[in-house]
């Protein structure tokens, strides 16, 4: 009996082991008719409570890296808004775009992104899991 439970505990922990390493540090890309590409990468990589890096990355249709675009973000929690957090991303260089945002609660939030440039202006809504 006590090997069992040994075998049920070792289980559980490597699965929630898996699980807390299992988080995805981007989001799938979004495309448009306008032809670009849009990304939302966290750093870490995992969300957790407090600041994280919210990572843009603006690409054509061709793959080429969008510099000169102005990009603002929305971050709120799904189901339990906590505010207004939004803002602009400072531009990078290869087309990545970034900026900070104090993610106070565990759980789903959602992130809207607007992109600008001369002559498109997406939108679009990525979520991330804060743990």
């Amino acid at each position: 009996m006590r090997r069992i439970v040994i075998l049920l505990a070792l289980g559980l922990f490597g699965a929630l082991v898996l699980a807390a390493c299992g988080g995805a540090s981007s989001q799938p890309p979004a495309t448009s008719s306008e032809g670009l590409l849009v990304t939302l990468q966290t750093n870490p990589a995992q969300p957790r409570l407090g600041q994280t890096e919210l990572i843009v990355e603006v690409k054509d249709a061709d793959g080429r890296a969008v510099d000169g675009a102005t990009v603002t973000l929305k971050a709120d929690m799904i189901g339990h808004s906590m505010g207004d957090l939004s803002g602009p991303a400072t531009g990078q260089t290869n087309g990545r775009y970034s900026t900070r945002a104090n993610l106070s609660m565990a759980g789903e939030w959602q992130v809207d992104v607007q992109v600008k440039t001369a002559d498109k202006d997406v939108q679009r809504r990525f979520k991330i899991v804060v743990q």
